[in-house]
């Protein structure tokens, strides 16, 4: 599993701004300059499953 940081710009497109964080907190630790976004959040990342791995 691992945190994200994702954001939104002020047009509305929602982007990862920063990934790879095991903890929620260090994911909220992260400094962000709020200036360039509309919104951020953090977001858990579910590794592919086997399955979903082979399928690609």
């Amino acid at each position: 599993m691992e945190y994200v940081v994702k954001g939104e710009t002020p047009e509305g497109e929602i982007t990862i701004v920063k990934r790879g964080f095991a903890s929620r907190e260090e994911a909220e630790d992260h400094p962000i300059r709020m200036s360039h976004w509309k919104r951020v959040w953090v977001e858990l990342i579910q590794p592919p499953t086997d399955d979903e791995a082979g399928q690609r």
